[in-house]
């Protein structure tokens, strides 16, 4: 069977994304999924000559970044059997609640720590 049950259709997200005038634009994805929106993003700035950037976030449940999403982005990338290839780079960040407590008991010091480390990964 397939992976999704009813993915996002790139075309979609295309249409989408442009109707956004800012060619530049950096797009957030919460919910990445296979990575159908990054792909939408590398494929408008290949049609238009825009130089938009996505982030994709995932809590890789069931390894979805791991095994589908980035692998996918890859081929997008490098191209793959009849698909041309588009360039581009990516870069893949893997994060963790950082701190002695967990997330829902954080204290202060927990959250500087994550504040400083989200600084880093977002810069």
């Amino acid at each position: 069977g397939t992976l999704f049950d009813y993915p996002k259709p790139v075309g979609l997200i295309k249409v989408l994304l442009d109707a956004i005038p800012n060619k530049e634009a950096v797009i957030l994805d919460f919910f990445a999924g296979s990575g159908t929106t990054g792909q939408a993003v590398m494929e408008l700035n290949e049609d238009d000559g825009g130089t938009r950037q996505f982030i994709l976030a995932t809590n890789n449940e069931n390894d979805i970044m791991t095994d589908v999403c980035r692998p996918r982005l890859g081929k997008v990338i490098k191209g793959f059997k009849d698909y041309k290839a588009l360039g581009n780079s990516i870069k893949y960040y893997r994060a963790s609640f950082v701190g002695k407590h967990s997330i829902l008991d954080a204290d202060d010091k927990d959250k500087v720590q994550l504040a400083h480390h989200a600084g880093e990964m977002l810069s």
